[in-house]
């Protein structure tokens, strides 16, 4: 009688014991678990807060390749005011270079045409339209006259004579090149054609 009595205390005895235990150890396990909850918690408030930084400084870059974009655009754009500037004061200068050409470019036309009586002379006299052509010469002379040149230098809107000499000029061919240099020593050359079919007159060619 008391045996069984004490049997059943003493499996009352350990299993109050046993669930003391667990108990006590479901009760330890809480805040471990409190713990990891929060750790979870806080890295899940971390991950936020590292997403939430992420957008903020995804959008500062944003911004920033917008800005940069619309300085790209800016800086095409006065690129190309830079090179439509340029080309415009280079064709100015090109066409201030040719105009200034053109100025100091001699041109000489006949002007006039005398003979003298009882005379084998013909006097040519050229006139300068152009700038002042220096170091005049006449080069490959071809036809049996004689020639001379009475002046070596024309001054913009003077003129130069020439002399061809022979008894009987009116009724021969002949031809030659003026020579000569503008102001800035550019040489240039000019062909003079006398033929039987123009009279008196000569063909004198542009430079």
């Amino acid at each position: 009688m008391f045996g069984i009595t004490f049997d059943i205390i003493t499996v009352v005895h350990q299993a109050a014991i046993t669930d003391w235990i667990q108990a006590v150890a479901a009760l330890l396990a809480v805040p471990g678990a409190i713990a990891a909850f929060v750790v979870l918690f806080l890295r899940d408030k971390q991950k936020e807060a590292m997403i939430a930084e992420l957008k903020k400084q995804t959008g500062h870059i944003g911004a920033q390749v917008d800005q940069l974009g619309a300085q790209v655009f800016q800086l095409k754009n006065i690129h190309e005011a830079i090179a439509t500037g340029i080309e415009v004061l280079s064709n100015n200068a090109v066409m201030r270079e040719k105009n200034r050409r053109n100025e100091l470019r001699p041109y000489l036309v006949l002007a006039k045409t005398r003979t003298r009586p009882k005379s084998d002379r013909i006097e040519y006299e050229f006139f300068n339209r152009g700038g002042t052509a220096n170091d005049v010469e006449i080069r490959g002379f071809r036809g049996e006259p004689e020639h001379v040149l009475n002046q070596l230098r024309a001054v913009a809107g003077q003129a130069i004579q020439v002399d061809i000499i022979d008894p009987e000029p009116i009724v021969k061919d002949w031809e030659f090149e003026f020579h000569y240099k503008d102001a800035d020593g550019i040489a240039y050359q000019q062909r003079v054609v006398r033929k039987r079919t123009l009279g008196q007159d000569l063909e004198v060619f542009p430079p």
